[in-house]
């Protein structure tokens, strides 16, 4: 009961004690009024459905609910804001949620801020954003599922989430994430980014052409694990010229301005994320720039970044991959032992292949020998090394002050020119200027 209540309840119970002495009137005490009780958390409406014709109506607002859409061509300029329920395509039926025309007020075709209140299911609908800001959208909400999905033609992440209670991608399609900064530099648009979200899973999705990554763990808040499995992601060269709404050029055809297939952003609060990478295929991790591009972060070089990777992997994560397939790389494993003073918590690789990739494996910033107890061991089991006319190095060491720690156990080593044991014993610790290259730590790398 607040204060403001007590002195009013003391004042009405000493004016009817006046009264009574006055009046000889018996008092009669209030009884304070009961608190009110919480709202209940809503629950969504029976289906609802919608049609090319009356959507507008029905969305209008922010909506809670199931939704079901007719099938036909939805011309969306405002978002969709839901606070939870279900977008589901009636049916299997082809809907397409279309943008016709720039909004400023409007950079996402769904946006979900559901304040915990319900979970969302967007399922068997097609989005094309027509390269004006996002596609779906999750803030402060609880958990989001997207499934049987065709994301396309976005210059922001597709699926971005942040602070969610869960992000489920399935069987998912995510093409044309593109982003070309005012100033005329590449930009990051990822396909699917997770920001401080506890559970991510993606599966049985592709994710083709973007300028970032394929899938960016970034800020993760601890603890959380990221499950991904049985996914393609590709870094293909453009088909065509790419240009926005008002003509504006983002891309030409040929070019290649994704990143990594997974990058991950971590902080050090004292817990580790857990990475599962499952039956994947990454393939085409490499920048190339066309010279029709203005110049780009390396100038006139035919490339918008150094070191594209299909795995980037540091910061407080814990990487365990299972059957995972990598080709046609300029890295394949990219292993940071430290990034921004935040440590990797260790990699393991179990089974799988890495092939047609100029660096194989990089080992940096003394990736194996950051952690006391030794645990940010990079270990390789019964993994698959082939090495093709474009391949430069099995293993490359960067960067660190300490020797990198590395173990190849049980792996094949196909089309090498000489053994792997010659090819690392001649590493040494490759940006420790203050001494000669003879002085250098050799690096500790078995390989058995």
């Amino acid at each position: 009961m607040s204060v403001a209540r007590i002195k009013e309840l003391l004042s009405e119970l000493v004016d009817e004690i006046v009264d009574t002495a006055l009046n000889n009137n018996p008092p009669t005490h209030p009884k304070p009024s009961p608190k009110p009780s919480p709202k209940p958390t809503p629950k969504p409406s029976g289906p609802v459905e919608v049609t090319p014709d009356n959507f507008r109506e029905v969305l209008a607002g922010t909506v809670y609910g199931n939704f079901v859409f007719r099938g036909g061509s939805y011309v969306l300029n405002e978002p969709i804001r839901i606070g939870g329920g279900s977008l589901i395509a009636a049916n299997g039926e082809n809907v397409e949620i279309i943008r016709t025309s720039p909004s400023p007020s409007a950079k996402t075709l769904v946006y979900y801020l559901g304040k915990k209140r319900g979970d969302l299911l967007i399922e068997g609908l097609s989005f094309d954003a027509n390269y004006f800001g996002r596609a779906i959208r999750a803030k402060d909400c609880a958990g989001l599922t997207i499934r049987d999905c065709s994301i396309t033609h976005t210059d922001n992440h597709a699926i971005d989430t942040t602070r969610a209670a869960y992000l489920r991608v399935l069987k998912s399609d995510v093409r044309f994430a593109l982003y070309r900064r005012p100033d005329g530099r590449r930009g990051d648009a990822h396909c699917i980014t997770s920001t401080n979200t506890p559970e991510t899973t993606i599966r049985q999705t592709s994710c083709n052409y973007c300028s970032g990554d394929s899938f960016q763990l970034e800020r993760a808040i601890g603890a959380d694990t990221v499950l991904i499995e049985d996914c393609d992601f590709r870094n293909d060269p453009l088909p065509s010229d790419v240009a926005t709404m008002d003509g504006r050029k983002l891309y030409y055809k040929g070019e290649r301005p994704g990143e990594n297939a997974i990058d991950t952003k971590q902080g050090e609060d004292g817990s580790v994320t857990l990475v599962t990478l499952k039956d994947c295929r990454f393939d085409g991790w490499r920048s190339v720039r066309s010279n029709s591009s203005p110049p780009d972060k390396l100038g006139d070089k035919p490339a918008f970044i150094e070191s594209a990777s299909a795995v980037n992997m540091k910061e407080n994560v814990r990487l365990i991959c299972n059957n995972v397939t990598i080709t046609n790389s300029e890295i394949g494993w990219r292993l940071r032992g430290v990034s921004k003073g935040v440590k990797t918590k260790g990699i393991v690789v179990n089974g799988g292949s890495t092939s047609a990739c100029d660096i194989m494996v990089n080992l940096e910033d003394s990736i194996g020998n950051r952690l006391a107890d030794g645990s940010d061991l990079v270990e390789f089991h019964n993994h698959k090394f082939q090495w093709t006319a474009n391949t430069e190095q099995f293993i490359r060491v960067w960067g660190g002050g300490l020797p990198v720690r590395a173990l190849f156990e049980g792996c094949s080593y196909v089309g090498f020119p000489k053994p792997p044991q010659k090819l690392v014993e001649g590493l040494k610790l490759g940006w420790d200027f203050s001494k000669t290259p003879a002085e250098r730590l050799p690096q500790a790398i078995t390989i058995k």
